[in-house]
């Protein structure tokens, strides 16, 4: 067994049933929300505390915002406190692009007119127009098709969209925040991605680190009280465990 060791800041040490987190330095409470402008984004790891600090100071922008990182690392919890920061007057409306079949995800994106396709029996607004004057969060945009990927390039330079089966276009006022777990620089490079429509995406990117990656944060967000129900409902022996391996996926509240 260990007799003696030495402790950073962070660290968890177990004793029984009991957690113990060492704290090396003071932390000021303030740091506990990356800032005012995001609400309920919370961290203690500088580096990520001054990516978030960037990404406040553009919520209030119309610039797209690109959120990359493993799938469930809070990608849109993020895209959420930016759209509540951003005063934006319409609604929050997110789209997994990669759980929408192919043939499917043009006229969901971009609505379609009566008799467009099979099975279009009336006009349907797509998910841009249902953002009108607000967000559209974009997940996993690398999975979006090449031929769909030209139509939001356009949409995005010339602020208007087409609906499948339409000849006259439609305004849009929305703001596009994109994320993905994949990376879209090889994307680009294998022809999977076009690349023009890469770079303007990611005008303004963000690395979301894993928990695994910034366990400064465990002890805080689990003294939080949305994760109470949560952290009653796990054992010492799954908190041990979550904590001490890479995890397969984040933990979030229910």
């Amino acid at each position: 067994s260990v007799q003696e060791t030495t402790l950073g800041d962070g660290d968890i040490v177990r004793l029984g049933a009991s957690f113990f987190v060492f704290r090396g330095r003071t932390v000021e409470p303030q740091l506990l929300a990356a800032s005012p402008a995001l609400p309920g984004v919370h961290t203690l790891v500088g580096a990520h505390h001054m990516q978030l600090a960037r990404l406040a100071r553009v919520a209030t922008t119309t610039i797209p915002v690109l959120l990359r990182g493993e799938t469930g690392t809070g990608k849109e919890v993020l895209a959420r406190a930016i759209h509540s920061a951003s005063g934006r007057k319409g609604p929050f409306v997110a789209v997994n692009c990669g759980a929408i079949t192919p043939t499917l995800i043009e006229s969901q994106l971009f609505g379609h007119v009566k008799g467009a396709f099979t099975g279009a029996a009336a006009d349907r607004r797509g998910m841009f127009e249902l953002a009108e004057g607000g967000t559209l969060f974009l997940d996993e945009v690398g999975e979006l098709p090449v031929a769909v990927q030209v139509k939001l390039l356009r949409a995005l330079q010339e602020r208007e969209i087409r609906r499948v089966g339409e000849n006259r276009s439609r305004a849009i006022d929305v703001r596009v925040v994109a994320a993905t777990s994949r990376p879209l620089e090889q994307m680009v490079e294998d022809g999977e991605f076009r690349q023009d429509l890469f770079y303007r995406l990611a005008v303004m990117p963000l690395h979301i680190p894993p928990l695994r990656a910034r366990r400064e944060d465990i002890a805080p967000l689990a003294e939080h009280p949305k994760i109470e129900r949560w952290r009653e409902e796990m054992s010492a022996g799954e908190f041990w465990s979550s904590v001490g391996e890479d995890w397969i996926r984040e933990r979030r509240p229910a």
